[in-house]
Parts: structure tokens; C-alpha cells; sequence
């Protein structure tokens, strides 16, 4: 029989006997548990506060479900035991978590879904591919966006897979629109990491006689030079202050608002409004920063120093008449030019129509029209022969015309002057050309400058080749010349070349001093050889630093390393062979060579790469403009415009 007894123990201390054991009632008490670092083991999920003696799931808190979220492993627990852990760890809401987890942490494209989505829209991809490209296509070559639907349907002629929706012009749009998002995106972020930009601007009217301002900017990094088409925006009116304006918020969207911290240079053309001392668009975005330099563009610069140079002379004067007479009477009738060609075509000779002067670009209009009259002169005065000897009373009016302008055309002074002018032309055009090059620098612009206006002065004592061939002869192409005085052709020629030389030396007169002489050092065609290379530079690069100082100290460059940066540069490329033609001399050799060890020269020699010597750039961007927005679409908004 078993016996059960209540009694007290010494102490006040209860027992109980079962079976005859006595067990003392503390050992019953709550074992005071801690946690174990172990269990941390091969379990990224667990955490230990230790602020707040509790242990959690971190995956749970982050990625668990709303309702799970009372769970006491996510709130945080003090049960200390394994078997807590392990029954978490094995819980449905646990191993969703991590799922969640494995699915937001990882690459899409190794996922499950990831994976079973790619190849489900492979197809898609492709197709979106496609029209892609054609939409790219509509908007490097100007097109409308109607343009889209055909081409889209041409792809489906040619069997591709193109599909049959985003094949409309609305598509079109957005996907031109996001391809210049992108392009944006790329610019906005390289000139954001750039030190230096110099900014380019014009203005010009649009189909719908609106002025729109367009702004480029040019960039070097390294020794390479990068042009960027920046934005353009309607002006309500093209006066100093409204044009900057445009300028200014252009920029600052499409580019920075720091963006005047790095300005170097503003390149525009020559207009009173652009360039004005007191209140031109300069003027107003330099502000309080002298250092900015305001560039007129030297193509411009070339076309008004021969605008200037001819104006007052006589037998230009004559010349010009009668190219623009022989236009006149070609272009306005489709007889005259059916039967020129027809002469053409019997002389065994290409068929070579006058053309007109004047235009938007003086010197390549009466280059051409120079060249036009003089390789088919034989045809043209053939035909004004027999128009001038018609009897017929109907074209009494040509006959006349016909006979005036034979006259002028066989005077064998008049022809030599054509030639002249056709060899000094040949010479400025192919200066514009190299000044209107996007990557050109002022440096070499005036070396080009320099060596073409040695070449025209030299035509004083040896005649160029279009002269020399007529010179000495009294026949051109096979038509008797009527005699002319040499000497009188001798001052003809003198007063034009001197007159020319002149023009040009007086509007360049800039360049030849102060800061944009300095810049003659990035041109290594004006670099020494090593013989006479100790002290090349020093006066240029001290007189570089003092103008720009602020410019290169707000661009974080160590302005008092440069002369000595500049002493190693010298010695470092002329060791490397530079003089003796085994260097290749472009900058961004030069960076890769030396920027660890010359880090501050070259980045002044980036920001004088920045200045651009010439705005054809944006002549360039309108005449995309013009085919953009044409008569047919001259009510297209400048967003609009600006997207394609």
C-alpha cells in the first residue's frame, strides 16, 4: 500500500515523499536557458539581439507574408531551445520566405521564371528588335514617322518576323523617343563626369518662320574630343536676353546646373546680338567669369574677311555679273537648257550648268559657279554664239543678252581673272573646309589659316594652275581670246591678293595674340625639334594657367605642378622618338603614356581640346532640322522635334 505524506521539513521547506523519495522543490523550478552560438551554424536566417536577449528570423521580417508577421520568430523570441529553432526552420511560412528571398535577391535570368519568361519571348525580343532598328532608321535619316508602316511591311514581304502590332506611326514616336531618352542618358552622364565643356549656339528660322536656338557642346576626356548635340528650343524673340535664356535652360536640363563651373569657351557665329560687348549673348552667359572664352566662329570669320576683301573691286564685280547672267538665262528657261545640254552632249563634253552665286555659304556658291563656267566654257560660248546670231524677232530679247554676255566672256582679261579668282577660291574652300571639321582645334586652324594665306600670297609672283594655263596663250578650250593689257591684269590680280591678305589678317588678328596664340601647343605640327625644345612652351603655358586658373582649380587640378608637368611632358615624348617620326603624335597617346606622371598639364590640355574653332556643327544640326521639320510638318512642337 502505497502512502502518501505531507509533513514539514527543516526549514519551512515542503517534501513529498513518492515511494519512499524525497525530492526537494527548487530542482523543479525553471532551468534559466541561454542562447548557444552553435545553432548560428549553417543558419544565415538567425539572428541574436543581444540589446534585447532575443533571437529572430531575418528573412521572415523582410520577406514573410502580412499574416505571418505575429510569428514569435519574427517578433523576436527567448525560448532558448534547439527544438525552437529547428521547428522554425522547418515551417511552411520559413521556407516561403526564403523562396521569396532566393527569387528578389537573385539574376532575373537565372531564375525559374526568369528563365521560362526568356524563352517564351524570344520570338518577342526579336520582333521588338526589328522595329527597333526601323524606327532608328526614321529618325537618322529625317523621315516622317508614316514611313514607319511601309517599312514595317516591307519586313514582312522579306519574311521576317515582325508581327502585327507597334507597326503604326504612333509606335514610331515612342520608339524614337526612348532611343533619344538613351542617348540622352549616356551624354548627360559622361559630361557629368567630364572637368571641362565649351558650348556651341546658333540660331536659325524653321518651316514655320520660328527662330530656334541650337545649342552643342563639345567635351575632351583623355585627349579625346567629343561633339554632342545638346537641345533646341523656339525663341519668342531672338534678342540677347531671350536667346540666353534658351541657351541656359537647355543646358541645364539636358546637361547640369553646374554646367557653367566647366564652361571653357562659347563658339558662335559673328551677329551683333551673339557677340555684342555690352549685352550680347556672351556677355550675359559669362557673366562674372572672365576666363570664358567667346569664340567667333572661324569659318564665319573667313567668309566676311573675303566678303570684305572683294567688295570694292571692279573686276570681281564684272566677273560675278556675268556667272549670275548665265544662271539667269539657263535657270529660267527649259529651252536654253535643253539646248546647251545639247551643245554639251557635241562636244563630247559633261554637261556642266551655270549655277548660282550667292547663298548661305559665299565662297563653295562661287567656287562652283567659277568652275562650272570655266570646264564648260567651250559649250556655253558656243551656244551664246548661235543665240547671239538668230534673226528671229521672237528671242530679240536673248539675242541681245546673248551678245552681251559673249562678249564679256571671250574677253580674254575678264577669263584670266575668272582663273585667278577660281585658284583663290580653291585655296579658301579647302581652309573652310578644314576650319568647319567638328574635331578641329584652334591651333590648327591658324596653321591652316597661315599656310593658305602663304600660298594665295605667292599668286602675286606665280601664277596658280588655273591661270598659268591661260596665261600665256591668246585661246582657252579652243575659243579666240580678245587681247587685254598684262599690265592692267597685273594690277587687277596685285590689288586682289593684297586686298584679300589684308582682309583676312585684320579679321584673324585674334588669334595671333594673347591666350588663342597659347594655344598653339596643341598642335604638335608647331612643336620644335628636340634640339630647340629646352624652353618651348614655358611663356605659352604660364600665360594658360594665369588666364584660366579659376577654370583648373574649381576642376580640383593642382595648378602649381603644371610648368614642371609640363618640363617632364616635353622631355618624356621627344625621348619617346617624337621628333624623329616614331611617336605617334595624337593626345590620347599621349594620355596613355603619361597621365600618371603628368596628370595636371594634360588636363589643362583637355580643356583648351574643348574649344572648337567653328559652329558648323549646328549649321549641320539645322539642315537635319530642315529635313525634320519641312513645309509638310512645320507645325511639329519642339518636343517633338527635339525627340528626332
Amino acid at each position: 500500500m502505497r502512502r502518501w505524506l505531507v509533513g514539514q521539513a527543516s526549514g519551512g521547506e515542503k517534501r513529498k515523499e513518492v515511494g519512499g523519495e524525497i525530492e526537494n522543490n527548487n530542482a523543479c523550478e525553471t532551468k534559466k536557458r541561454k542562447f548557444n552560438a552553435k545553432w548560428l551554424t549553417g543558419r544565415e536566417w538567425l539572428v541574436f539581439d543581444h540589446d534585447h536577449i532575443v533571437m529572430f528570423c531575418q528573412d521572415c521580417r523582410k520577406y514573410t507574408k502580412e499574416k505571418n508577421k505575429t510569428n514569435n520568430c519574427v517578433l523576436g523570441t527567448n525560448n532558448f531551445k534547439v527544438e525552437a529553432v529547428k521547428d522554425h526552420e522547418s515551417a511552411r511560412s520559413h521556407q516561403e520566405s526564403l523562396r521569396i528571398k532566393s527569387v528578389k535577391t537573385g539574376r532575373i535570368e537565372e531564375s525559374l521564371a526568369g528563365r521560362s519568361l526568356s524563352l517564351l519571348k524570344t520570338s518577342e525580343l526579336e520582333k521588338m528588335q526589328l522595329l527597333f532598328r526601323n524606327a532608328h532608321a526614321i529618325g537618322k535619316k529625317g523621315r516622317p514617322f508614316t514611313d514607319f508602316a511601309w517599312m514595317c511591311e516591307v519586313d514582312r514581304k522579306k519574311g521576317l518576323k515582325i508581327g502585327e502590332t507597334y507597326t503604326n506611326e504612333y509606335q514610331a514616336k515612342e520608339f524614337i523617343h526612348y532611343i533619344a531618352e538613351d542617348e540622352r542618358r549616356k551624354m548627360k552622364a559622361r559630361l557629368s563626369e567630364g572637368k571641362f565643356i565649351s558650348v556651341m549656339s546658333d540660331g536659325s528660322l524653321d518651316s514655320a518662320v520660328m527662330e530656334e536656338e541650337m545649342v552643342y557642346v563639345r567635351s575632351a576626356s583623355e585627349g579625346k574630343v567629343k561633339v554632342d548635340f545638346v537641345g533646341v528650343k523656339a525663341v519668342s524673340k531672338p534678342d540677347a536676353t531671350n536667346i540666353a535664356d534658351a541657351v541656359c535652360s537647355i543646358m541645364d536640363s539636358e546637361v547640369s546646373t553646374d554646367w557653367k563651373n566647366k564652361l571653357v569657351a562659347l563658339t558662335t557665329d559673328g551677329a551683333s546680338v551673339m557677340t555684342g560687348v555690352n549685352n550680347g549673348v556672351v556677355t550675359k552667359l559669362r557673366a562674372d567669369r572672365p576666363n570664358v572664352l567667346g569664340i567667333h566662329c572661324m569659318a564665319h570669320k573667313l567668309e566676311l574677311a573675303f566678303s570684305d576683301g572683294i567688295r570694292k573691286n571692279v573686276m570681281v564685280r564684272k566677273a560675278e555679273d556675268l556667272l549670275s547672267g548665265l544662271y539667269t538665262v539657263y535657270h529660267k528657261s527649259g529651252v536654253n537648257r535643253a539646248s546647251l545640254k545639247q551643245h554639251f552632249r557635241e562636244l563630247h563634253m559633261k554637261a556642266l550648268m551655270p549655277t548660282r552665286v550667292g547663298g548661305t555659304r559665299w565662297l563653295p556658291h562661287l567656287f562652283k559657279a567659277l568652275d562650272h563656267f570655266l570646264r564648260g566654257y567651250a559649250g556655253i560660248v558656243r551656244h551664246l554664239e548661235e543665240k547671239s546670231q538668230e534673226a528671229t524677232t521672237i528671242n530679240a530679247v536673248l539675242r541681245e543678252k546673248a551678245k552681251g554676255f559673249l562678249n564679256i566672256a571671250k574677253d580674254g582679261g575678264v577669263l584670266r581673272f575668272c582663273c585667278l579668282l577660281h585658284d583663290t577660291i580653291y585655296q579658301l574652300s579647302n581652309l573652310s573646309k578644314s576650319l568647319q571639321r567638328s574635331v578641329s582645334t584652334l591651333a590648327e586652324a591658324q596653321r591652316c589659316l597661315s599656310s593658305t594665306q602663304a600660298v594665295i600670297e605667292k599668286y602675286k609672283s606665280r601664277p596658280g594652275p588655273k591661270l598659268r594655263a591661260v596665261l600665256d596663250t591668246d585661246t582657252f578650250e579652243g575659243v579666240l581670246l580678245k587681247p587685254t593689257d598684262a599690265d592692267q591684269h597685273d594690277r587687277a590680280k596685285n590689288e586682289l591678293i593684297d586686298s584679300l591678305c589684308q582682309c583676312i589678317t585684320a579679321r584673324f588678328s585674334d588669334v595671333n595674340s594673347g591666350v588663342l596664340q597659347a594655344m598653339r601647343l596643341t598642335s604638335f605640327q608647331c612643336w620644335p625639334e628636340a634640339a630647340m625644345s629646352s624652353d618651348f612652351g614655358d611663356g605659352e603655358i604660364n600665360k594658360l594657367i594665369s588666364h584660366f586658373r579659376p577654370l583648373l582649380l574649381s576642376a580640383g587640378v593642382d595648378v602649381e605642378l603644371i610648368p614642371d608637368q609640363w618640363t617632364i611632358l616635353k622631355t618624356e615624348l621627344y625621348t619617346a622618338g617624337f621628333s624623329q617620326g616614331t611617336f605617334e603624335k595624337t593626345w590620347p597617346t599621349v594620355n596613355r603614356m603619361l597621365h600618371h606622371r603628368c596628370p595636371a598639364i594634360l588636363d589643362l590640355f583637355d580643356a583648351l581640346l574643348t574649344i572648337p574653332a567653328t559652329t558648323a556643327d549646328c549649321e549641320r544640326g539645322f539642315s537635319v532640322m530642315n529635313q525634320v521639320k519641312s513645309d509638310w510638318r512645320s507645325r511639329l512642337k519642339g518636343e517633338t522635334l527635339l525627340t528626332s
